[in-house]
Parts: structure tokens; C-alpha cells; sequence
């Protein structure tokens, strides 16, 4: 195998049998009978994964992800077919799997440490730092059984991705936990595959799949169905989904296959992409970031659709030039939803601050967690730099409005009307 391919998966396939009784799997077990019906749920797979490279692996729930991704962590014999990898693998496949419910969250750090082949000194080395990412406190050191369904997926995110693996496997873990630690695991994530961490990543999330992932496979039946660029394999997926759901319904859906090539969108107002602004720091400090509906009653909890004013405020030591503030809204996968920014502001003396005020229409968001970041920047177009930034306040978010995907709009006019049958029935 090349020493640039992290995981080679060659004709892999799983068969179970079904017996009519517990005694005729019994006999089968112990003699080899080959009776009973025999179901392939992976049949003829194969793929490779390089090194520094995320693939996203999707399809319906029974079209044989996890299975495959068990035959990849060797929790599961393959009927045919080889699955090879190279490098130490970290497995998130199910929550709580692997973890012990009467021991602590330390003990539990210990336990797995020695099982992926580390030493004592290996582990006396990171387990502070499982203890600061993981973000327990006290429950550190308490037993697990104890733990939410939050706690769990923390804990075994933050024992895995420091047991210095070489592959990480994860199959849906992003999907529990607060929005601030999901986003922190995407940032993790990201900086794993661009150190040469290899990922293998199962999802029904198509935000948590772009955003990590710029190959992915669709599974249809446990066989390959489509493998690629991680939008079209998705759009193709899609596009299979519904044309066999809106039969039942009588029109067809068609896949354009519009070109993987076609322009992004602008990733941000006025034309800049905060991605790539450099840092200036300066001393100061963002000190007031506050929400307030139309009547100027401060909120902690947004509807879609509300007038909304957003508040930040900053004071700086040193003098700027030329400021200016915006703001982010991404959601827990980290896409940039939206985000506005003011013009340059007269020059700031040194000792002084101000404050920027934003007043806009919510967005129809699906209800849930969302994170405002407050930028101040300096420069003219073309030359900002940040000069001061906070960590992200958590918007909550609840909209009673019928909304899907990223985001919604509100209609003018709704409305159906009776007509003739098309088809003259």
C-alpha cells in the first residue's frame, strides 16, 4: 500500500445469516451447515482515503455506514474483501462505547489510553489536556453513569482525539453536545486533517459533511453508489431520495448536474472575507455585546422574523486609525449564515472606544443554537486587519414559522387553488 494512503477498502462485504430458530443458528455456528437465508448488507466496496484527506461517508439509515466503519476499526470480520489501514485509529462510533459506567472520567481516559497502545508516560503527559478539552469540572472525577448524553460525547471526543491517533473514525458524535463544543470539535477536526490526520466521517447532517469533508461516498444498499466531490456525490444522493419519494406523488425530479466548478458565494458583506483578515492585535477589549427587540427591551431568546438590534461595544488603549465593527452568525457546523459590518469610523484616540449598532429583521432560522462573533477591525477596504476580537455569544433561537435548510424568508403571499385534473380523471 502506498505510504500516502491512510485507508485502502478492497471488494469489502458483509453477509448475515437469518435462521428460523436459535437452534438452527446453533447447529449452523458449530458445524458450518450454511443454512438459513443469507443477506448481504455491504457487497463489492471499495475506496481509498490519503493521508490529510476528510471523506465523508453517507446514505439512509440500513445502507451498511456503520457496518462498514466497524469492519474499518476491526470491531467486525469482513465476509470478502480486505480493509487495510495504516496508522493508529481512534474510533467515535457510538456514544459511550468503550466507556466503562462505573468508572470516572479519568479512569475511564486511563483505560482507553492503554487499550490504542500508549504508555504511562504518554498518557501522564495528555490527560491534563483531555481534562481542559473534554470541559467537565468536577465530573472529571466522577463516575460516568452520572454523565448526560452531552457529557458522554465530550468526554469521548476529548480521550480519543489526544490518544495521538493517525485516523480518526467518527459516526455522528457532532450531532450531541452544545453548540459551543460542536464547534470547537469542528475546529479540532480541521486542524487534524490539515497536520495529515487522516478522517472517515458518517453523517446525516449535509452542513457537518461540506464543512469537513471535500470527498464523500454514498452507500445505497450496501454497495458503492456514488463516490467524489462531496457536493455533487450529496446532490446525486438527494436527488435519488426524492425522485423515489415524489413518484407516490406523480411528478418527477430530475439532476441537473450543474458543474462542480460554478463560483461560491460571497462569503461575507461588503465584499471581504473575515477568514482571511490578518491579526493586529491591540491592547483593548470588546466590552458589550447585547441584543434588544423593536420596544429596546434587552433578549436572550430571538424569534425568526423579530426586529432585532445588536450592540457592540469596545475600548481601546492605543489609538486606530481607521475603525470599523462587524459581527458573524454561523451555525454549530461554523457556516457563515450572515454577518453585517459598519463603515470606517472617524480615527479613535488612544484610551477611548465606541459603539456599533446593527438593527435588521431575523432571518427565519431553524429553531436552535447559533454563535455571534464581534470583530473590530482597522484599515480601508482592502487593508483590514482585526485589531480586537471576543470569544462568541450563543444565540438561542426559536422560530414557530415553517423553515428548513439554513435559513427562511417570509412570504408575501401564500396561497393553492382548486383547478382541473391535469390528467382528466
Amino acid at each position: 500500500m502506498s505510504s500516502d494512503v491512510a485507508i485502502r477498502v478492497q471488494g469489502l462485504g458483509k453477509a448475515y445469516r437469518r435462521h428460523a430458530s436459535e437452534g438452527a443458528r446453533l447447529r449452523d455456528a458449530l458445524f458450518k451447515t450454511g443454512s438459513g437465508e443469507e443477506t448481504w448488507v455491504l457487497r463489492d466496496v471499495s475506496f481509498e482515503v490519503r493521508r490529510g484527506e476528510a471523506l465523508g461517508v453517507v446514505g439512509r439509515n440500513g445502507a451498511g455506514k456503520s457496518t462498514l466503519l466497524k469492519i474499518i476499526s476491526k470491531t467486525l470480520t469482513a465476509s470478502t474483501g480486505t480493509a487495510t489501514v495504516q496508522g493508529r485509529v481512534a474510533t467515535l462510533l457510538e456514544l459511550g462505547a468503550g466507556l466503562h459506567q462505573d468508572y470516572t472520567g479519568r479512569e475511564n481516559a486511563r483505560f482507553s489510553a492503554t487499550i490504542m497502545g500508549m504508555s504511562q508516560r504518554e498518557f501522564t503527559a495528555v490527560i491534563d489536556d483531555i481534562e481542559s478539552f473534554a470541559e467537565l469540572g468536577e465530573f472529571f472525577d466522577r463516575r460516568i453513569s452520572e454523565y448526560s448524553s452531552g457529557m458522554y460525547a465530550r468526554l469521548a471526543f476529548s480521550i480519543n482525539i489526544h490518544c495521538r491517533p493517525d485516523i480518526l473514525i467518527v459516526d455522528e458524535i457532532l450531532s450531541v453536545g452544545d453548540i459551543a463544543f460542536q464547534m470547537k470539535c469542528l475546529e479540532f477536526l480541521r486542524g487534524f486533517c490539515a497536520a495529515g490526520g487522516t478522517l472517515l466521517f458518517v453523517s446525516h447532517d449535509d452542513a457537518a459533511v461540506r464543512a469537513l469533508c471535500d470527498r464523500a461516498i454514498w452507500l445505497e444498499g450496501g454497495a458503492l453508489a456514488a463516490a467524489g466531490a462531496t457536493d455533487k456525490v450529496l446532490r446525486r444522493y438527494h436527488t435519488t431520495t426524492w425522485q423515489r419519494q415524489s413518484r407516490t406523488a406523480g411528478f418527477e425530479i430530475h439532476d441537473t448536474d450543474t458543474p462542480d466548478t460554478a463560483p461560491p458565494a460571497p462569503d461575507a458583506p461588503r465584499g471581504f472575507n473575515p477568514e482571511t483578515l490578518p491579526d493586529a492585535p491591540v491592547p483593548g477589549a470588546v466590552t458589550v455585546v447585547d441584543l434588544f427587540d423593536a420596544t429596546g427591551r434587552q433578549v436572550a431568546l430571538l424569534h425568526g422574523g423579530q426586529r432585532v438590534e445588536i450592540r457592540i461595544g469596545f475600548h481601546a488603549e492605543t489609538a486606530i486609525g481607521a475603525p470599523s465593527v462587524c459581527f458573524l452568525v454561523r451555525n454549530r457546523m461554523a457556516q457563515l449564515l450572515f454577518g453585517a459590518r459598519t463603515e470606517v469610523a472617524p480615527p479613535l484616540a488612544a484610551g477611548t472606544g465606541a459603539e456599533a449598532r446593527f438593527a435588521f429583521v431575523l432571518p427565519y432560522m431553524p429553531s436552535g443554537e447559533y454563535t455571534l462573533a464581534p470583530l473590530v477591525l482597522d484599515g480601508g477596504a482592502g487593508a483590514e486587519r482585526v485589531v480586537l476580537r471576543s470569544d462568541p455569544v450563543v444565540l438561542a433561537v426559536h422560530t414557530v414559522h415553517i423553515s428548513q435548510g439554513l435559513a427562511n424568508v417570509r412570504m408575501r403571499a401564500v396561497r393553492i387553488e382548486r383547478t382541473p385534473d391535469a390528467r382528466g380523471a
